[in-house]
């Protein structure tokens, strides 16, 4: 099981956004709706397949998906 995986806003402002991830390796659940601040991180385990990796559907909540493929432990994903 991926774990310690991170998602890291990359807005520079203090402004704050609000995230849906979605993981794809538990039928789809949506397993966090995090609200983070421009230049923070928010850390989160997803599950995986019998490699290790997992495989995440993310969007900022005013935006479109973005498909995360091979997500391994200890991953930090921009957005």
């Amino acid at each position: 099981m991926p774990g310690n995986v991170g998602l890291h806003n990359q807005d520079t402002s203090m402004n704050t956004d609000t995230f849906e991830i979605q993981d794809m390796r538990a039928g789809g659940a949506i397993i966090a709706r995090p609200t983070i601040r421009g230049g923070d991180t928010f850390r989160f385990n997803c599950a995986s397949d019998e490699q290790g990796f997992g495989e995440l559907n993310i969007r900022n909540v005013e935006s479109t998906w973005v498909h995360f493929d091979f997500v391994r432990d200890g991953a930090e994903l921009n957005m």
